[in-house]
């Protein structure tokens, strides 16, 4: 059942990792940035990190998508 959840889990990612791009106010709004930094610091999601972060740089590398990331509280654990 564990591997099921990772699975799902993430496919879930995979999801909020795409709909980030194209609607990262909608994202932000619901939590989903801080899902995806959550998700880059947890090692058992390690082989999801690379892309993951990549969308973060992503997003914060475009103005209209910047201002919804929440950098004191989302982004600076990655710092």
């Amino acid at each position: 059942a564990e591997h099921r959840d990772d699975q799902l889990k993430e496919a879930a990612l995979e999801s909020v990792r795409e709909y980030a791009v194209l609607n990262t106010r909608a994202v932000a709004q619901c939590g989903g940035i801080a899902v995806m930094v959550n998700a880059v610091l947890d090692p058992t999601m390690i082989h999801m990190s690379d892309s993951l972060l990549l969308t973060l740089l992503h997003l914060l590398n475009q103005e209209e998508s910047r201002v919804w990331l929440r950098s004191a509280l989302d982004v600076q654990v990655l710092l």
